[in-house]
């Protein structure tokens, strides 16, 4: 993999906060940044949840918007298995948990591999669909985490949906439930 191909080389996809209160801090991004309309997943599932190939636990709800040119996922937790997950998630609310990155399928081991090389371990590995993502305990490097992402058409049509909503939006039904 060249460092051409590396996710970092790219733009950011998106940008994921660590909340207590989700409607408390989609409202506030409503009123306060005119980001919006919010699309909520309550009790994420995934086919395949794992810390370091063990069964792990992140029980949660997230709602996916936009911020001006920037998406945006809210995340409230409500259960984390076992203490290394719960570590990853240990930074105050409300904080920027990760900025997460998109790679080639192709590209997507190595990437994984330069990130552990480079000091930032996976702590949690999840599968839902064609989403295939794994967290990286950035923390002690960037005060916050780094998210990394198969490209997928999955990924696309959903943060397609979000962007094609923001565009034109006249602030009505401001959190609204995926489909």
């Amino acid at each position: 993999m060249s460092l051409a191909d590396h996710p970092f080389h790219g733009p950011v996809h998106h940008l994921a906060y660590l909340v207590d209160d989700l409607e408390a801090a989609v409202e506030h991004l409503v009123t306060e940044f005119s980001a919006g309309p919010f699309f909520v997943l309550r009790d994420v599932a995934f086919e395949h949840l794992t810390s370091h190939g063990e069964p792990a636990t992140f029980a949660h709800d997230s709602a996916f918007g936009q911020c001006g040119a920037v998406p945006v996922e809210v995340i409230q937790v409500k259960r984390l298995e076992p203490e290394l997950v719960r570590a990853g998630f240990a930074l105050t609310s409300p904080q920027l948990h990760h900025s997460a990155y998109v790679a080639a399928p192709e590209h997507l081991a190595a990437a994984r591999e330069d990130l552990e090389r480079r000091g930032l371990p996976a702590f949690l590995h999840a599968i839902t669909g064609d989403i295939d993502s794994t967290l990286h305990d950035a923390a002690a490097t960037l005060g916050h985490h780094v998210e990394l992402h198969a490209d997928c058409q999955q990924l696309r049509d959903v943060f397609g949906m979000v962007r094609d909503a923001s565009v034109g939006w006249d602030g009505s039904d401001p959190l609204r439930s995926v489909a």
